[in-house]
């Protein structure tokens, strides 16, 4: 995975402008923290945001999530994303919300590229994912 110190970033990643998609296997497992949400594709499990637009998992307090250790894998991955995009899937590095982003390596964005590929997610899931960015 990427290795980006996240320790002076007030959270971005978890805010109301990126929201975190669950893989469909993982839609057990957050049951109990997520929502769904219709594209046209098909529809996708989210995990709940706070009032002020934070994920539930984001500590206000200490900057970081409280589920690190077990976070969804689009958290992850994060900035990689993966997207459907002119009929074919492309793996992305998504500078909108991440500072850090260039601290990145090329070795390191052809692992997650791997990591994305091992999920072997469904084209309808990738194409209802690419929707959500």
């Amino acid at each position: 995975m990427l290795k980006i110190n996240c320790s002076a970033c007030p959270g971005f990643c978890c805010s109301s402008k990126t929201r975190a998609i669950l893989t469909p296997e993982e839609g057990e497992f957050f049951k109990d923290y997520a929502e769904e949400v219709q594209t046209s594709h098909g529809t996708l499990k989210v995990l709940k945001q706070k009032n002020n637009g934070k994920c539930i998992f984001y500590d206000e307090n200490t900057h970081v999530c409280s589920i690190y250790e077990k976070r969804p894998f689009d958290c992850r991955m994060y900035p990689y994303v993966i997207a459907y995009r002119n009929n074919k899937v492309e793996f992305l590095l998504d500078d909108t919300y991440c500072p850090r982003i260039q601290d990145c390596t090329h070795e390191e964005v052809e692992s997650d590229q791997q990591q994305w590929e091992s999920q072997h997610l469904p084209l309808w899931w990738i194409k209802a994912y690419s929707e959500m960015l």
